[in-house]
Formats: C-alpha cells, structure tokens, sequence
C-alpha cells in the first residue's frame, strides 16, 4: 500500500499536480519517516525555502551519502560546495555566468548589477524554489539540464565592460574539439552556449562599489556580498550597525535587505530595504529591491511605486526597467513592458541584453519585424547571449519560419529557464511554452506535450497553456485528455476573463472533444456558447451544427450549418460545411438539396481530402438529380479560419539583468 501511495505521488508530481503530490508525502511520512526518498520529493513539493531545506537535511540525516540532497542544499545556499564533497563541476552543472557591467549610477549600482546578474528565478524562496532542490535528481531523466544552481560561476562570452555598452564576444584561434562551432539541436545546460560556438571565456573582474571603505568589518561584508555569504552577511552587518565609529549608510542596509530576502525573509528583508531608502533617498537598488520583495508578496500597486521611485532616484539604473518589465509582460501589459524596455534601450543602447529583452517585448506587442531586427543586434552585440536565440525564435515563429524558430527556441530555452524574474513560476511557464510551441509546429508533438506538461505545473492559473495543450492532444485524437484541459480552460477564463476571445476557442475545443466521444448534446451546449460569444465564428458554427445533427435534431444542424458556410472565407472550409450539411438534408429527407451541396462540395476539395470517398459513394447512391444546382453561399469578406496557427501568447519578453544567465 504505502508503494502504491508512493507511485501514486510521483505521478501527481509529473502530472502538474504539487498539492495533491504533497499530500499523499506527507500521509507517508506520518506512516514512515526514516525513508529518504519520501522526505527528497517532499522537497519538491513545500512551498518555502526553509522546509525545503529541513526536508532535504532530513535526507541526509537518514542518507548521508545522498548526492541529490546535497547537491539541493548547496543549491539553496545552506551548505558550503566545500564541504558537500559533490561530483566534478560537470556534474554539479556549476558553471555559470554574468551580465555584462550596467553603467555605476548611484553607489552599488554597477556591483548590483553583475550580482544580479548571478542569481536564480527564485525570490523568496516561494513557487520554483521547491522543485530547484531535487530537479538534479528526479527530473534530469525526463528532462535533463532543465533548471540552473542558484549561483553561478563568473565567465562570460563577452570581454567585461564597465558600461552599458556592445561588446563583441572574440572567437579563438582554433575551434574546440570536434571540428563545428555551433549549438547541438538539445544542448546541455550545463555547457555555456559561449563553449558550443567557440567563443572566448574571459573571467568577469568584480566590480567594487563607490562608496569608500571605512572598516575591515565593512570591507568584509562587500566580499561577503559578492560570494552570496548571507549569513556572515548578516553577522557583520550586526557589528558594522552597533559601531558608533563607523556610518550607518544606505550600503549597509540594502547588503542586510539583500541578504534578508536571499535567506527568505522578506518582511526582514523589506525593512532593511526601507532603511536604506530613508538613509538616502537617491539610493535607487534599495528602492528596486523592496519592489522585488513587494512583487513576492502580491502587493502589486508598492511595488509599481517603487519601481518609479527607483527610476526617479537614478534613471541609469537599467535594472529598474528591466524588472518592471518582466512584470508587466507576465501580467497582461505587454505595451507598458515595451515602453519600459525601449527608455531600457536609451539608458545603454548597445547592450546585448536590453537589446535581447526588447526583441522580446516587440514580440509580445506583434511587431516580429522589429523583434527580430533587435534580436539580431543583440546576436551581432554578443553571438553567446541565449535570451536573444530565445527572442529570434519567438520572432521566427511569428512570421510562421517554424523550422527555424524550433531551431533558436531549442538551443536556447535551457538557459532561459535560469534567467531572474520578478514572477518566476509564471516566467518559466511562459519559457516551456514557447519551446513547445516550437516544437509543436516541428511536428514533434510528444516533446511538445512534455514541456507544456511542465509548464502547466508551474502556473496552472493560465488557461493559455492548457488551450495549446488540449489542441495538441486534439490532434493526437486523445480526446479525455483534451476535453479536461478545454474544460480546465473555460474555468479559468469564465472567472477571471470572461470577455477574453479565447473562451470562443475553449468552447470550441471542448465541443470537438465531446462531439469526438459521442457526446453530441454536451458539444452542442459548448458550441452554443462559443457562437454566442462569437457569432461569426466558423469553428463554433460549424461544430454546432455537427453536434446537433448527431443529436437528431436536423433542423437545427441545416441552419447552423447554413451560418457556417456564410461566414466561411477559405474553399476547405466551405467544402467541409457543404459535406456536413450534404448529411444534414439527407437525414431531412431532402434529397436533391444533398446532392446539391456534395457536387458543391466537390468542386472545392481537394483529391486527398477525406470526406471524399464517403461524398462520392453517397452521390452514387442517390443519383445526380437533374434539378441539383450546386450554390454556394457569398462569404463576407472577413471571419475567422478554421485553423489558425498557435500563437506564442504570454511569453515573457524575458528581463535582462539576469540574463547572463541565459548565455554562456
């Protein structure tokens, strides 16, 4: 039994679904705490950072030997890489990189800057943080490489830059081994893409902050600052605050804040921030950090506030915009993130990183030209930067380029995932999708699948990814899967977006669903709601009118079919609504009214279509009757295609300080 619950677990977990995984662990543990392997998917599963530490500390209590715990507890910063006695570094994944240096402003905006540039999605230790720690262990199967440590090692494809500038990454003299510089169609994580093209990785000097130093307690803490030591962080800190001899500056308090939310205290960390605001006012990074704080506690309208007081303190400090953003572009306000990611692009013009983000904004904002004319500047600014392969993709794939856009989405949205946010479940959510998106339209429809599998766990709140995943599952005729996710999309968006034109497709899906498992009066309840959102909706129409011929009701399905055709503007389309109103009048007893929408019909198929056969045995069958004239309805000049290509929604534009990251 306790086997059974435990296999039951796992697949909850693959499957997207944390809580109820949670509890069948955490029933378990009740039973038996002395198993290892129930307290490291536990790890998984919580929801702070503190109970995924004493989780996986648990582990090796019973385990000492236990690599995946060990490896999670250097991730999460609670034990030393010293003294964990892990695999080599290619095993660790432990190589990592920076961003290039952002213009000083304002005292530790430049060191603020390359920091930012070293740290993981997770802000708080809340949503992605639980599954960091056992990713290592149970996900590298299924998806290897997929996540990042928290940390990163300093190297960079680009020479280091003290401002905002381009930097042109230099290729060495010889390639590596193997002959080719290019990015394999599913790289490893692991291995910077800087290595895969042969370009030069130089060490990043770190940059020291302005404010000068008036203490060996205080030069400790900045060392201490720039190794991620939070708890000698905070210890020093104590001492430099309690020294009458030594200023109590903003500094002192933003190191304390910084460190604060890095342990997962945020509302210690929000108090430090405020302190250093009020120390000085000019200060920006303590104004942007207490919006970060702010975001991961869901008080939305601070944060925005915040961010404006940053920007107004100094407008150079780019990560500012960039963080704000990434905000808007995961919350609905794609133009808001472009605007904030072009005053991005006036603070440092060449820089491949702002550049890489607003291709990325354009995207969001359907301008793929433009996107990806700024895609291939960041390229030509830093061929090792992964964010601007991730944002050609996403362009590529907006002008319908597929093969290409599955190409750049592939080689690059390992590193992606690795990227800051300031939402980071929801980022990565929208990272998988469009990789899956690409691979979708690649016709690999399994690995598609995958990705959006995973997706939907981290933010099981956008109806977006289940109606791509139900789409998907609709074309591979799996039609239960694809009726519950059309059903887990028209409950999202009935409650929180109910005039969203995408309830008419979640209708629609869920209708060709049922229709598909002989639920004819279920479709027709669906497609009856799709078309009276959308009343010239072919696929709504269309759909009713087969649900209600399937049902019986005849009558209904001529007129319904009848729309249909109206509101057709491609000949598949007509041809199809022909066929199926071609049954609809001979289930009437119509005879001649059959024929005359199937030699109608066949003047618009095509010879591999196939409703074919059965259109040409019923012709037969019922004779040409000399009085059947093939009409055909006039079509308006505007109305909806029967099968639009996916659209890359919700994307993030990607938010570029961290984005070092994402490249080399």
């Amino acid at each position: 039994m306790p086997d059974e619950m435990f296999d039951e677990a796992l697949q909850a977990f693959r499957d997207g679904q944390r809580q109820r995984a949670k509890d069948l662990l955490t029933r378990l543990i009740k039973v038996d705490q002395t198993r290892p392997d129930y307290w490291l998917w536990m790890s998984a599963t919580v929801d702070s950072e503190k109970e995924q530490i004493f989780c996986l500390q648990n582990v090796l209590k019973l385990d000492p030997n236990s690599v995946p715990a060990r490896r999670g507890l250097v991730v999460l910063g609670a034990l030393r890489p010293e003294e964990a006695g892990l695999p080599p570094a290619n095993v660790l994944e432990d190589t990592r990189v920076v961003v290039p240096a952002i213009a000083s402003g304002t005292g530790l905006a430049g060191l603020l800057a390359n920091r930012r540039g070293r740290e993981m999605i997770v802000l708080g230790g809340v949503g992605l943080v639980a599954l960091v720690a056992v990713v290592f262990a149970v996900l590298s199967v299924a998806a290897p490489g997929l996540f990042r440590p928290q940390r990163f090692v300093v190297v960079t494809s680009t020479p280091a830059a003290t401002h905002l500038a381009a930097a042109t990454a230099t290729l060495p003299l010889t390639a590596l081994a193997g002959g080719a510089c290019q990015v394999p169609a599913n790289p490893n994580a692991a291995t910077p893409l800087a290595a895969y093209l042969c370009l030069t990785q130089t060490a990043t000097p770190f940059p020291i902050a302005t404010e000068a130093s008036v203490s060996e307690n205080y030069n400790s803490l900045k060392k201490y600052y720039h190794d991620d030591d939070w708890t000698n962080i905070v210890s020093h800190a104590a001492s430099i605050l309690a020294d009458s001899n030594v200023p109590q500056s903003a500094h002192v308090y933003f190191y304390l804040a910084e460190a604060y939310r890095h342990m997962g205290d945020l509302p210690t960390a929000l108090k430090y921030y405020s302190g250093a605001a009020q120390k000085d006012s000019s200060f920006a990074p303590a104004y942007w950090g207490r919006a970060l704080v702010e975001i991961s506690q869901n008080k939305a309208q601070p944060a925005l506030a915040d961010f404006d007081h940053a920007i107004l303190a100094d407008s150079s400090f780019v990560a500012s915009y960039l963080d704000r953003a990434g905000y808007y572009s995961l919350t609905g306000n794609p133009s808001g993130a472009l605007s904030d990611l072009q005053q991005a692009h006036l603070a440092a013009p060449g820089n491949a990183l702002v550049l890489a983000s607003l291709a990325g904004a354009y995207v969001d904002n359907g301008q793929s030209s433009q996107a990806l004319d700024q895609a291939q500047a960041a390229l030509a600014a830093d061929p090792g930067l992964a964010l601007a392969y991730f944002a050609r993709g996403r362009a590529e794939y907006a002008q319908a380029a597929y093969p290409a856009a599955d190409a750049d989405l592939s080689r690059s949205y390992r590193y992606v995932l690795a990227l800051d946010s300031p939402l980071p479940a929801q980022f990565q959510a929208g990272v998988l999708n469009a990789a899956a998106l690409g691979k979708a339209a690649d016709k690999d429809a399994t690995t598609a699948l995958a990705l959006l599998s995973q997706a939907i766990g981290l933010d099981g709140a956008d109806a977006q990814l289940f109606l791509t995943r139900g789409g998907l599952y609709l074309q591979a005729s799996r039609w239960q899967e694809a009726a519950a996710d059309y059903t887990a999309a028209v409950s999202l968006l009935t409650r929180s977006a109910p005039k969203d034109p995408a309830l008419v497709e979640a209708y629609v899906g869920l209708g060709q669903a049922q229709l598909a498992l002989g639920q004819a009066p279920d479709a027709a309840g669906n497609f009856q709601a799709a078309a009276k959102l959308a009343p010239d909706s072919f696929p709504a129409n269309l759909g009713l009118g087969r649900a209600d011929l399937a049902a019986g009701n005849t009558d209904a399905a001529i007129a319904a079919l009848s729309t249909a055709l109206s509101v057709a503007t491609v000949p598949a389309d007509k041809a199809q609504t022909l066929f199926w109103r071609a049954q609809a009048y001979q289930a009437a007893g119509q005879a001649e009214a059959a024929v005359a929408d199937l030699v109608a019909y066949g003047s618009l198929s095509g010879a591999s279509d196939p409703l074919g056969p059965t259109a040409a045995a019923q012709l037969t069958a019922n004779g040409p009757l000399p009085s059947a004239t093939p009409t055909i309805t006039p079509t308006p000049t505007r109305g909806p295609s029967s099968t639009p290509a996916p659209s890359a929604t919700r994307t993030p534009a990607g938010t570029a300080t961290r984005a070092a990251a994402a490249t080399k």
